[in-house]
């Protein structure tokens, strides 16, 4: 058994090794689950989760190096273990699947906790609650109105980068990661030259088992990764902790001033807890969103049917994106803890045991999805889990949402043809994946009759 104690003083004891053999998955399932590498071939994970879907739905895997965690395959299951956050919580086992060394570093570095910073994702209620209400009227349809000027003309000044780009460019990296970056640093109130930084700790978050990304992904040890990530943090803690002075001194019309001045419970937040705002605004916040819009258009290169479908019916836009936000599931997966003894499927589940719950594979569950390994764009109804779902949904996916319609209906307006240029690529991360590479050859300008 396991005996991981986190910051919050549970033991996180896991009575899993108790469990009887018929519920154990093979295990180069669990392998495969814990390779970055094995989730840039989408179809091989996808009949994994298949296999496990009508074989092992919810099955126990067992890895050297790692606590043991249940695998949720179901979308039923998904929901339900997201749904009932009083059952499964997100504190007393890392919200994230990680090796038990790394675990054990992070906490001696950070003082017990499981990051170095404390977000809405790894918060419990009723904490949870009381912190997402002070941010809930910016991400509501008040609020996202008042973000629709300025989102769109983000959009359209990007499809004007493409214009100038000459009829090249890898979307990738010249137009996803910029796009929903400068949005989300628009509605943040961090200026542009300001970047960079942004996006060195997004891949120092996401990004750090990709070996072309990091350098030292294939030689550090689990411990030396932590140690690694938590080097990468302090430039931002420094950064964040100017904006926040300076938003106190002059507050503005921007989330950096609610996060520095807003009160939860009567309290001003801990320089911990303003720091994991900032940090989820500035790379969750972009990089999701990026990396379904990259997805969108790489199903617009392969069926340039899609591209005619929307051209002749920009109204269903918004179908197509939750169709993408379905296909890419930029989320693969999310950890939940048992805080009680339960049961799930049938089986019985132990207080403290941990739970891996595939968004990946609930959004290509044959029980909730027609034809699930088809890109249908006009899909109806969708009801993908690629923002979560119950108290821990994305705070931001009306924004996201809003983000990716804006840019298609400029792009679909402005874009003739397109095709590929070159291979795409994904990042190697058994997380929060994308491509990280698009080439794409397109020509500007729609003819009409």
């Amino acid at each position: 058994m396991e005996n991981i104690k986190s910051k919050n003083g549970r033991e996180g004891m896991s009575t899993v090794a108790t469990i009887s053999d018929e519920f154990e998955l093979p295990p180069h399932i669990g392998e495969t689950i814990i390779n970055p590498t094995a989730f840039t071939n989408p179809a091989a994970i996808g009949q994994m989760f298949a296999w496990l879907r009508a074989n092992n739905p919810l099955g126990l895997a067992r890895v050297e190096g790692y606590m043991p965690f249940w695998v949720v395959t179901k979308h039923a299951d998904v929901l339900e273990v997201t749904r009932r956050n009083d059952i499964y919580d997100s504190t007393g086992k890392p919200f994230v699947l990680g090796a038990t060394e790394q675990i054990e570093r992070m906490r001696e570095i950070n003082g017990g906790a499981d990051f170095p910073f404390q977000s809405l994702t790894g918060t419990d209620e009723p904490e949870h609650g009381a912190i997402r209400k002070l941010f809930t009227p910016l991400f509501q349809n008040q609020g996202m109105k008042a973000m629709e000027p300025r989102v769109r003309a983000i959009a359209r000044t990007h499809v004007d980068r493409m214009a100038a780009a000459g009829g090249q460019c890898d979307f990738v990296k010249e137009i996803a990661l910029a796009f929903p970056l400068r949005v989300m640093m628009d509605f943040m109130g961090v200026p542009p030259q300001d970047e960079p930084l942004m996006v060195k700790i997004t891949e120092a978050l996401f990004s750090g088992d990709d070996d072309e990304i990091n350098a030292d992904a294939l030689t550090l040890t689990p411990a030396q990764q932590a140690e690694q990530m938590r080097a990468a943090f302090q430039p931002m803690e420094d950064y964040f902790a100017a904006l926040t002075a300076s938003r106190v001194a002059d507050p503005r019309d921007d989330v950096a001033t609610l996060i520095a001045n807003g009160r939860v419970n009567g309290q001003l937040m801990s320089s911990e807890r303003a720091l994991g705002h900032y940090l989820s605004f500035a790379t969750a916040g972009h990089h999701t969103t990026a990396s379904s819009l990259a997805g969108a258009v790489q199903i617009l290169c392969e069926y340039p049917e899609h591209l005619e479908t929307l051209r002749a019916d920009p109204s269903i836009i918004p179908v197509f994106v939750e169709e993408a936000l379905r296909w890419v599931t930029p989320a693969k997966h999310f950890m939940r803890c048992a805080s009680v003894d339960t049961e799930l499927r049938g089986r019985k589940i132990a207080r403290g045991d941990w739970m891996y719950v595939s968004y990946a594979s609930a959004n290509r569950d044959e029980e909730a999805f027609e034809a699930p390994f088809e890109f249908r764009p006009n899909r109806k109804p969708i009801k993908h889990v690629s923002f979560g779902f119950g108290v821990h949904q994305c705070l931001g996916n009306m924004l996201a949402r809003q983000e990716l319609r804006f840019f298609l209906e400029e792009f679909v307006a402005r874009v003739g043809s397109l095709e590929m240029a070159g291979e795409p690529r994904l990042t190697k991360s058994r997380w929060v994946q994308g491509l990280k590479t698009l080439p794409i050859r397109y020509k500007m300008g729609v003819e009409t009759d």
